[in-house]
This record gives structure tokens, sequence and C-alpha cells, in this order.
């Protein structure tokens, strides 16, 4: 959203400028010899077309580097005018699908590359992310307010017969992970430790029995 246009004479005084020799290598030389620059390359027409279908790729995921995905955090500071302006911490969209058949610089945008941007650049595009964060901040399930429980308080053992409601969502568990549920939930009341190896869903259908419970 801000990049600009520099000179190579205005960017080689900066810090990180091997960023630009390496763009200039795998992106910029690469451009001039598909556009007839070099004349000792000459490229099939099946190159041609990949490399025409790469640019368009490329071109389409820059563009969505500039869409909110997710915001995180939302935070309040004074502008250079003295004014009060809302930031939000933005997770921009991710082409993890690009897959191009010759080196370039573009890279999914992951969490690392989040950015703190203010509700007026964002705002024409970014509402509904602003609203979900919004919805998400006034759940009582936000772990600040969740009610902790100690070792030796903790709620009596109920078996489950079927899947607890708070994990259909689109699949179920298989009996023997049902019986696994069932007893992490009830080595959890006794306050006792232990681990189901190798079976991902009762673990995580325990954890999230036990944040039903402690944010109930």
């Amino acid at each position: 959203m801000h990049n600009t246009d520099e000179l190579y004479s205005f960017l080689k005084n900066y810090k990180g400028f091997k960023r630009v020799e390496n763009y200039i290598t795998k992106v910029w030389a690469v451009d001039q010899r598909f556009q007839g620059k070099d004349p000792e390359y000459k490229p099939t027409r099946e190159e041609v077309e990949q490399y025409q279908i790469d640019k368009e790729r490329i071109k389409e995921a820059h563009e969505s580097y500039k869409v909110v995905e997710r915001i995180l955090n939302e935070k309040e500071e004074r502008n250079d005018e003295g004014n009060l302006s809302t930031l939000f911490f933005c997770k921009w969209t991710s082409k993890s699908d690009l897959r191009l058949s010759w080196p370039t610089l573009t890279t999914d945008l992951q969490y690392n590359e989040c950015t703190w941007e203010s509700y007026e650049e964002i705002r024409q595009g970014a509402q509904e992310a602003i609203d979900a964060f919004h919805e998400r901040q006034a759940r009582n399930t936000v772990p600040a307010r969740s009610v902790p429980y100690g070792i030796n308080n903790r709620p009596a053992y109920s078996p489950c017969k079927d899947d607890p409601d708070y994990i259909k969502v689109g699949g179920e568990l298989k009996p023997f992970q049902l019986v696994g549920l069932n007893w992490l939930s009830y080595i959890w009341s006794k306050g006792e430790n232990g681990v189901l190896a190798d079976e991902v869903s009762q673990t995580i259908s325990d954890l999230s029995g036990e944040l039903m419970i402690r944010w109930a």
C-alpha cells in the first residue's frame, strides 16, 4: 500500500540494498531477456507463454497483498498533526497457491509481515475484517475474561455418551476417540496429567471442552 518508485542511485544509500540487487538479478534481468533485450537469448514459444502467465499471476498476487485478511489488534495514536488516530494491526492476504516457473522475489505475506495501518487507509476494503475483530473482542471466550480452575477446584467428571455440541462443526469423533476424550476429561477433573499419543482429535476436543468450562 505504501510502495513508491525510487531511483537506483537513491536506493543504494540505504540499508538492505542487497535486496534491490537480488531483484535486479532475479526479476528485472529475466524481464529484459523475455522482452528481447538480450540478443543471445531466444526463448521458445512455450517459455514466452509461461512467462506471460507468471507475470499476470504475480500482478494478481501483488494486488491481493493490499487486501486485509484479518485484524489482530487495535490502538490509538496521535498522528503528525497531533490528532488522535485509530490504528489496526493487519494480516494481509497470502497467495499460498502461487507457483512460478522462473525465480522471483514474490513470497506469501505471513504473520511476521503484519503492519499497523490507520483506519482512514484501510476502511474502504477492511470494514468486514474490522467488524469481525470487534465481534471476537466482545466475546466472553476471550482468554483475559476466562475463569481459571485450580487443580483441587474443578467440576465433577461427567462422561460424554455422544459428541459434545462444542465440537460439532462438520465432523464427528470415532468411538475410540470418544473414549479418549472421556479419559482426558476425567483426568483433568482430577487435576492429573495425561497424554494421548498420536491422537490429535481427542486432545483438541478435550482442550475445547476445558475452555468451554472455563469460559461458561
